[in-house]
């Protein structure tokens, strides 16, 4: 594990779900707006399986990132579970505006 970043648990709301995620940030970065990373796995997966080490890498490289579970799977909200449907699942535009939102105001 790359010990120059912090990783914190949030979530944030997306339509009538919730968003759980991971928010990365560099060592030193408290109060600092930096380039992110929205990070998910392919459809099925979860941030779990692997994307840490992703995200540690690129909080190594002064990139906050953050990494995020689709609506229906892993520690997001959602029903049914494992829904595959797109137009539901996937909250990219949210995911954004929450990662810049975080990116700017975590500490």
């Amino acid at each position: 594990m790359v010990r120059n970043m912090t990783r914190t648990d949030i979530t944030f709301r997306s339509g009538s779900g919730t968003i759980a995620a991971w928010l990365y940030r560099p060592a030193g970065a408290e109060g600092e707006r930096r380039p992110i990373v929205v990070l998910a796995h392919g459809l099925g997966g979860v941030k779990e399986e692997r994307l840490d080490a992703f995200a540690e890498r690129f909080a190594a490289a002064g990139y906050a990132c953050l990494v995020f579970d689709y609506r229906h799977f892993g520690a997001s909200g959602g029903e049914p579970r494992q829904l595959l449907d797109s137009a539901r699942c996937c909250p990219w535009s949210r995911s954004i505006r929450r990662a810049s939102s975080a990116s700017s105001t975590r500490t």
